[in-house]
């Protein structure tokens, strides 16, 4: 399906405040993907785009490794370009387990002594119209973050004990655009989940605005 801007979606909505909180969905193939939340006071962008959306499909992931990270193939490193992520699973976000009802999983991950590992291949058609690049994370206990091989934002309690709840957004920065390529890109997650921990948890929004 193709991506639409919140003018196309609900043209009536942009430009004004919105009183309460509203998420926006699109159903495709009997499957629904979020494509917006609309918090009180804010006022729609028309020109926002959604390089990766919140309910995203088509992550790759791989879980059960306890103190170490995925082993590198073929002389690549498991958040870099080109990297074989075959035999991984697939999955929708948002990714965890236990902390129902609060959470409501796309992907209902395994409870392991170790943390996660995702990849996901985005698009970018135009790089000029990209002036703003906004990454948000929402995670427990903590993760890091990768774009084209490079790191973009590490949460500051990172692999520390305790790390923190998820919450919409845990993390919320603006990154440089030229991280970008034309064509295919490639974002990549380290989840740090604490040894013993009860519950887990990741979503991930990346857009991008003139």
């Amino acid at each position: 399906f193709k991506q639409k801007t919140a003018y196309e979606i609900m043209p009536s909505l942009v430009g004004s405040e919105m009183c309460k909180e509203t998420d926006l969905y699109v159903t495709v193939k009997e499957k629904e993907f979020q494509i917006a939340v609309i918090k009180p006071g804010n006022i729609l962008n028309p020109e926002e785009k959604f390089l990766i959306s919140r309910g995203s499909p088509d992550w790759f992931y791989t879980e059960g490794y306890h103190t170490s990270t995925p082993p590198d193939k073929d002389g690549k490193i498991w958040y870099e370009v080109g990297y074989d992520d075959s035999s991984w699973q697939k999955g929708i976000t948002p990714f965890g387990y236990g902390d129902e009802p609060r959470a409501k999983y796309g992907t209902k991950l395994k409870k392991i002594q170790g943390s996660y590992f995702f990849r996901k291949r985005f698009y970018v058609k135009n790089l000029k119209e990209i002036k703003v690049l906004t990454l948000k994370v929402a995670s427990d206990n903590s993760a890091i973050v990768y774009i084209n091989g490079k790191e973009v934002d590490k949460d500051p309690v990172f692999g520390k004990s305790g790390g923190h709840e998820f919450a919409y957004w845990n993390r919320e920065i603006n990154l440089d655009p030229s991280i970008l390529k034309k064509g295919e890109n490639l974002i990549a997650v380290y989840l740090y989940n604490n040894p013993g921990s009860s519950d887990a948890y990741l979503d991930v929004e990346l857009n991008s605005s003139q």
